[in-house]
């Protein structure tokens, strides 16, 4: 599966259309982004050791309903796998220039992970 989305990622047109006309493409390796993980391996990490397997919720600083979500996420996850502290929320803010300011800010109370 990984090889087969590499060769699509890549393949032509690298500027894939976006709406009916064609008119609007976008760059396909800018938005396919997600990570593949085995999920067996993911729950026996997690089952083990939490911390290690998620080390925090990313959202985007500007959308509302992420922040919630992740809140939400980190609850479950210290409440499921009985930690003692949450998983830290990271904000990106992607409106900032990366090269003149740091995107990311914590936007909990936790600052540090213990492993």
């Amino acid at each position: 599966m990984l090889k087969a989305r590499v060769v699509s990622q890549f393949s032509e047109p690298v500027n894939e259309p976006v709406d009916a006309n064609g008119t609007l493409t976008r760059y396909k390796p800018g938005y396919w982004t997600e990570v593949v993980l085995d999920g067996r391996v993911l729950f026996q990490i997690l089952n083990a050791k939490p911390a290690h397997a998620i080390v925090a919720f990313i959202y985007d600083k500007d959308n509302a309903v992420g922040k919630l979500n992740a809140q939400a996420l980190a609850s479950r996850m210290q409440t499921e796998y009985g930690m003692q502290e949450p998983v830290p929320i990271i904000a990106f803010d992607t409106t900032v220039d990366v090269t003149e300011t740091e995107p990311f800010s914590f936007e909990s109370d936790v600052t540090s992970v213990a492993v």
